[in-house]
């Protein structure tokens, strides 16, 4: 891939407002790592969406992002929405993780000054990019796009209700990010009840189940030091597909234990699969979780995007 000049997108109100701080501390040595670029701060996703816009209108085509897997998530929907006819694989992406849980970086993202950076584009990958279609409460469909992870049951609102926060919770963010997660799932778990949904997998295997928990990922991490065992590819051109049913809440808490260490052997209602195409259905509305952003839906398609895009090491 042909280099060009980076820019650098920072989110100033990643992990509970600290990420400009957790920034200019490790500026210059990432300048020293990642050669030059040049970089823009923005408050809101419309703010950075705006700026990749102006960036790739004037020829930028290699931007980083750094905040949380949210920013990440931004990034990849702006360069769809802003590249019209250039080629995906004209695209690099990188990620400095300045947000709370940067399950983007987990397991091979190296460090600096303990935050977990991807910005060597000197052995770049060419990954697999998450598409997915969902119906609205307004019953129109919409198209969205990932590159970590999208859930749907307990971690999907658990997602919504560590991003609505709240006082204490807001101060928790600040505080730790792991009592954070916790507290927000048992919170999250005294009103959670299993959701009955009709799962097709590639077309041709069709599952109806009263889900716990429902993960189509490109990542074996879930929230914080939550994991399952199996590695995941970013280029083979599947999802890993991870569904819980019929779980208590006392079961949940159980599982909840075992993936804090990463350990599957022993989980009841656990299925794993690998498929290109997933589809779910549920009777109502119900939260959609991407790259933890969140969204109502009632019907989602998800499958990997025909296009690649190349990505630091």
């Amino acid at each position: 891939m042909k280099k060009n000049v980076r820019l650098v997108l920072v989110n100033a109100n990643c992990r509970g407002g600290r990420g400009i701080n957790v920034w200019s501390k490790i500026y210059r040595q990432l300048a020293a790592l990642a050669g030059p670029f040049s970089v823009l701060v923005s408050k809101t996703p419309k703010e950075s969406t705006e700026q990749i816009c102006t960036a790739i209108s004037n020829g930028v085509r290699s931007f980083v992002s750094a905040g949380g897997d949210g920013a990440i998530n931004m990034l990849i929907n702006a360069i769809f929405k802003c590249k019209g006819s250039t080629p995906l694989s004209d695209f690099m992406i990188g990620a400095v993780g300045l947000g709370s849980s940067n399950d983007y970086h987990k397991s091979d993202s190296p460090k600096l000054e303990d935050i977990p950076v991807r910005v060597n584009d000197e052995n770049p990958i060419l990954r697999d990019v998450g598409e997915f279609i969902y119906q609205t409460t307004d019953l129109k469909l919409r198209k969205a796009y990932f590159l970590i992870s999208t859930s749907l049951g307990i971690v999907a609102e658990g997602n919504r209700v560590f991003n609505e926060g709240g006082p204490f919770l807001n101060l928790l963010k600040k505080t730790s990010t792991q009592a954070a997660i916790f507290w927000t799932f048992f919170r999250t778990l005294l009103k959670f009840n299993n959701i009955p949904l009709t799962i097709r997998l590639d077309q041709c295997e069709t599952l109806k189940i009263n889900v716990s928990y429902l993960a189509v990922s490109k990542t074996p991490y879930i929230s914080g030091m939550f994991h399952f065992e199996d590695p995941v590819r970013r280029d083979d051109g599947s999802f890993m597909v991870k569904i819980l049913s019929e779980c208590s809440k006392l079961m949940l808490i159980k599982i909840m234990i075992k993936l804090m260490a990463g350990r599957e052997n022993g989980i009841p209602n656990l299925i794993t699969r690998h498929a290109r195409t997933v589809e779910a259905t549920a009777p109502a509305f119900i939260t959609l979780e991407y790259d933890g952003e969140t969204q109502p839906a009632r019907r989602v398609a998800f499958h990997i995007h025909q296009e690649k895009i190349w990505e630091c090491g």
